[in-house]
Parts: structure tokens; sequence; C-alpha cells
């Protein structure tokens, strides 16, 4: 049998056949790990970045376009056109059905309020509107 130096056990070794955590600790002090405020707060940050969504603007809507669309509470979420009807002046009003969300939460908007609600839905813009909910709610 070799001769085997026996060596000190580590904190973070294998002890007693049980693994344990390596918990990396940080060399900074809390004020060095904040990031630093750029010259924009969260909430022009935020504007900026709906601002730069492409409005979806029609003479009419159909029903089942998928839309990225301002619900009351003033966040984007991503919705469906599910209703459609001509009103006496004239002017359409869609019901819009939020996805995933309940029935009870489809909200009816007429054809000029939905071109400033709606925005053009693709996975990017539908991201967008996500981060920009998470800011406002953080």
């Amino acid at each position: 049998m070799a001769n085997k130096k026996k060596q000190p056990a580590d904190a973070n070794d294998n002890v007693n056949g049980v693994a344990s955590l390596k918990i990396k600790r940080s060399t900074k002090s809390p004020t060095q790990e904040r990031s630093t405020p750029s010259s924009l707060s969260d909430e022009q940050n935020v504007g900026r970045l709906i601002d730069s969504l492409p409005r979806f603007v029609l003479d009419e809507y159909e029903i089942n376009t998928q839309v990225i669309c301002q619900y009351s509470d003033s966040h984007y979420y991503d919705a469906k056109i599910v209703k459609k009807r001509k009103l006496d002046n004239e002017e359409f009003l869609y019901t819009i059905h939020y996805n995933g969300w309940n029935q009870r939460y489809d909200e009816e908007i007429t054809h000029a309020a939905a071109q400033e609600k709606f925005f053009v839905y693709s996975p990017e813009n539908l991201a967008i509107a996500k981060v920009c909910f998470f800011f406002i709610n953080k």
C-alpha cells in the first residue's frame, strides 16, 4: 500500500461524502455593484421603447387579427380581435380578447381608439412590451 498524505478538509470540499456548495462571494462593495444610473430614467426609457413600436393603423381591422393592445391599466398585452360590428355613426367597434385571460377582461374598443392602442404583432414587439411591463412594475 502506498502512503498517502492526508490533506486538511477545506470548507468547500466533499466532507463525509456529502457535497457542499461553493459560494462565490463578491469582492465589490454593495455600492460598487449597483449599476450607475443613465441620463434617462427607467420611465423615459420605457416610453422610448413603446414609441419605437410600429403602430397598427388600418382603415378596418379583421376578426382574428393578432395585435399588441394597450389594456385599461396602460400596459401592453398580446391580444386578438374576436368580434367586429358597425355602429350607427359608421364607426367600427372591436371586441378584443387578451390571450390567456378570462373572457370577462375582453374590451370593446372603437376604431379611433384602436388606432391609438394597437401595435403590430410580432415576437420582437411582444418582447419589447414585456420588458416595458417588467420595468414599470419593478
